[in-house]
């Protein structure tokens, strides 16, 4: 389903003539530099293909259809008219230069050694072309680089050249001559051996994986060797392939959550993928890192208004903004996995569907004090602890939370679980992290309750109250004793979350110094004790569940503290 919907799509995106699609001969690759030859084989000069990135800091390689890289399948495996510093110049090439010598041996067979390029190989000496005027103030940059080339008196580059492209192709499918029917588009074809390892999945091998292979006897039966016991024909090889290492090369069809790599796309042209990458990833408009050069600003707007009118039980009018809610959408999950790639993930359903799904998520994150929309990057964030090393968040939560959010299953437990403890661990409450604890809280729906977006002062949960209590009597302490190196929340928090009868008489004794020397404490005071009318006893222990219900209720009469009041509110509880 997921290979034929990849192979599907390819098709429509070459219905449309979508730029830098790749067709049968080529593929999509980083260039840096370009090197130009003379018709004798003389190097002339270098271009510098890079372009800078947005902040002007860095140079960036720019992306070309060159023939086709199936993936290198052993340590030495050139590719045609395009390869890196090792093949091409036999920089860091230490093996007796066997990646320049495999590339000088394949374009002396494909291409004879009276051509340009070849005259150019064969002269070129790798231990002296360091030496070169011409590539000298390169040489450094010369690092996991590709190159391509041109013949100077030619307007193309030398890749262009339709000739060149199908022997190439005639060349890297000639050994293949198993004929078998595809396991995806069902027509006889001839079968592809190796398939084209996926490039741009995060902590994967950067060479490429492959979601289908073979590299174990154990793997094998029925007498089939490597692919052939899957059998791919070259054809729809090609196309899965090709989709979705152009999927993963833009960043409009993919986001990253932890260590899964989401890539998404709908069975239309238009502005489905935009709306849902807003969805998933919220601009934020505030930041400075951004560059507000490229920002969309009618997509955010409308993924803005798609969540406001959901929150308030609006429907969305599809068709006002040209969008068909029946629309199919395919979303995968992909983590690295070896030298492998495993899908963790795969949802299809209509565009509609996602679009609610998403909606819901920021619903249920919704509270006081959060002014954007939280993306899935600063949810994990939340759940590493700020002095660890390595800032990467549990893989089994990347994959749980993914799934979660694109289902509208519960939150994974070890989503709140992590932070709860490190609430308990570091005493930080803020806006986020009680976002994710109503969040979760509501999906959990543990005791039937309505979570809400602020203040709740009529909830029937004694752990909310506790939480509330302790709010009060933090901040009047903070009112009354001022900054502190150590405050109530940081040494009472935890064993007040967890056993409120072993601490809150002890604090309730000390609140009365803090009231009676704050400027509020009449208010304070008052507060306190409409708030313990709601609280039948302080229990000896709290599930986790009603920790997080302690931390809500915390957050939210912190927060309310510095929302203005109504005169006719007073301080009623």
């Amino acid at each position: 389903m997921l290979l034929e919907s990849l192979c599907k799509y390819y098709d429509l995106l070459l219905e449309n003539n979508k730029e830098n699609l790749a067709t049968e001969g080529l593929s999509l690759e980083k260039i840096s530099f370009c090197l130009v030859l003379s018709r004798d084989g003389e190097l002339l000069d270098i271009m510098d293909l890079r372009e800078q990135n947005s902040s002007g800091t860095k140079k960036l390689w720019r992306l070309m259809l060159v023939p086709e890289q199936r993936g290198r399948s052993s340590n030495v495996n050139p590719y045609f008219l395009s390869d890196n510093e090792k093949y091409i110049l036999g920089k860091d090439d230490r093996a007796n230069y066997k990646c320049f010598n495999s590339f000088k041996d394949l374009h002396n067979q494909l291409l004879g050694e009276e051509h340009p390029l070849c005259k150019f190989l064969n002269n070129l000496q790798p231990d002296e072309i360091k030496n070169s005027q011409i590539l000298k103030p390169y040489w450094d940059d010369f690092k996991s680089v590709n190159f391509v080339f041109k013949i100077d008196d030619a307007y193309k580059y030398l890749h262009n050249n339709p000739k060149l492209i199908s022997l190439w192709w005639n060349y890297i499918n000639g050994e293949e001559t198993l004929e078998m029917q595809c396991l995806i588009s069902g027509d006889y074809g001839t079968v592809s051996k190796l398939h084209t390892p996926i490039k741009g999945v995060r902590y994967a091998n950067t060479s490429g994986a492959k979601i289908i292979s073979f590299n174990d006897a154990s793997f094998e039966s029925y007498g089939k060797k490597e692919c052939y016991n899957a059998p791919v024909s070259i054809k729809s090889m090609f196309k899965y392939t090709t989709m979705l290492n152009y999927l993963l090369t833009y960043n409009t069809n993919r986001i990253q959550i932890g260590d899964v790599t989401v890539v998404f796309w709908a069975e239309k042209i238009g502005k489905y993928e935009n709306l849902l990458l807003e969805l998933m990833n919220p601009t934020d408009l505030s930041s400075k890192k951004i560059d507000k050069t490229v920002i969309d600003y009618e997509t955010c707007a409308l993924a803005k208004d798609i969540i406001f009118k959901y929150t308030k039980g609006l429907k969305l009018n599809f068709k006002e903004h040209n969008l068909d809610p029946n629309i199919k959408v395919h979303i995968i999950g992909i983590t690295p996995n070896n030298a492998r790639l495993f899908v963790s993930l795969y949802e299809r359903n209509t565009f509609s569907f996602f679009v609610n799904r998403l909606a819901k998520h920021h619903q249920d994150l919704e509270i006081i004090g959060l002014d954007k929309n939280l993306s899935l990057s600063l949810i994990l964030y939340e759940t590493i602890s700020k002095n660890a090393k390595n800032k990467k968040s549990s893989p089994i939560l990347d994959q749980e939370l993914s799934r979660s959010v694109f289902t509208g299953n519960k939150y994974p437990e070890l989503l709140y679980n992590s932070i709860i403890s490190r609430i308990r661990a570091d005493k930080i409450i803020n806006t986020t992290r009680a976002a994710i604890i109503k969040a979760c809280l509501i999906r959990k729906n543990y005791k039937k309750e309505e979570y809400t977006v602020g203040l709740n002062k009529d909830s029937a949960s004694t752990p909310y109250h506790l939480g509330r209590l302790f709010a009060v009597l933090d901040k009047a302490q903070e009112d009354a004793l001022g900054k502190l190196d150590s405050t109530l929340k940081d040494r009472y928090f935890s064993s007040a979350s967890s056993a409120p009868a072993s601490v809150f008489p002890a604090l309730l004794r000390l609140s009365v110094y803090h009231t009676a020397k704050g400027k509020h404490g009449g208010y304070y005071e008052s507060l306190k004790l409409k708030i313990m009318d709601k609280i039948p006893e302080f229990p000896k222990q709290m599930t986790l569940a009603e920790q997080g219900d302690f931390v809500l209720g915390y957050y939210h009469q912190y927060k309310n503290f510095f929302v203005k009041k109504d005169k006719s509110e007073g301080g009623n509880a």
